[in-house]
């Protein structure tokens, strides 16, 4: 995984330049998808008026059907005067770290299905060892 992080901070770092006045990435989003979960969830570097934020995105079930908009979880923050003071090498090391911070924390959310064996995040279990599919299944639950 941390392979995958600095090669992809690494083509972010140098095919787009990082910095306040950069009016091309101004509320810019830019994913990094994670493959070994069943859901492939995303982390995000998001660029804003403050600096850049580093989080993810989950669903809310208010009922049958997800909410219109995600639930954003911002982790970290990198502000515009702190990246100022940074040299390239040091900026892509920062963000590959906070990068890192990131992940460890959705991934901690994530739990192995009894049944399936998938690992399922938090937002898609209906109980910490049962995922949606396997309690409609197991239990007769209808979401």
């Amino acid at each position: 995984m941390i392979i995958k992080v600095k090669e992809w901070v690494s083509s972010l770092c140098n095919n787009t330049p990082l910095s306040k006045n950069n009016a091309i990435i101004k509320n810019q989003t830019f994913y990094l998808t994670l493959e070994e979960f069943a859901d492939q969830p995303q982390v995000y570097m998001r660029t804003m008026n403050e600096g850049l934020s580093f989080g993810y995105e989950t669903v809310q079930w208010d009922g049958p059907i997800p909410a219109s908009e995600p639930v954003i979880h911002q982790i970290h923050i990198l502000y515009w005067k702190e990246v100022e003071l940074l040299s390239h090498v040091q900026l892509c090391e920062k963000i590959t770290k906070l990068l890192i911070q990131t992940i460890e924390k959705r991934k901690s959310e994530y739990a192995r299905c009894q049944f399936c064996k998938d690992l399922v995040s938090q937002e898609h279990r209906f109980d910490e060892q049962t995922c949606h599919s396997c309690a409609s299944r197991q239990y007769g639950v209808v979401y």
